[in-house]
């Protein structure tokens, strides 16, 4: 019994650190043939407003147009308001919206991006070390 107790401990606390941590490999709706880039700035980034721009372009380069991307920024610690962003397409493929980094510290971006043809991707983009002003 206390075998089967001890496994099974095992296993809950491989299925936590599993949870949080950073999956290695493809991110979900990962398309190899969508390529997404993300800039932030003012860099090095500091509390205020930040612009977000994204990149979207197939594998060939060529930018994909008439897609919609969110943008939600958390703080890598949880008891935080996530601050939202809506994005506009300025060019084809080129999304650019502000986003509001409340406070200094490590940040995490999570991409919504939904392609015109209804696919769905995500993407986790890490902000460490955002200034206090």
């Amino acid at each position: 019994m206390t075998r089967r107790l001890a496994a099974l401990a095992l296993l809950a606390a491989g299925a936590l650190h599993a949870g949080c941590t950073p999956r290695a490999g493809p991110a979900p709706g990962a398309r190899p043939d969508v390529l997404v880039e993300c800039r932030v700035t003012p860099r090095p980034p500091r509390v205020g407003p930040a612009t977000v721009e994204v990149d979207l372009a197939d594998g060939s380069g060529r930018p994909i147009a008439g897609a919609s991307v969110g943008v939600e920024g958390n703080m890598n610690h949880a008891g935080m308001v996530p601050s939202i962003a809506s994005t506009e397409e300025v060019e084809p493929g080129r999304h650019r919206g502000t986003l509001e980094l409340t406070m200094g510290g490590d940040w995490v971006l999570l991409l919504d991006i939904r392609l015109a043809d209804g696919t769905r991707l995500e993407r986790r983009v890490d902000l460490p070390a955002v200034a206090r002003r």
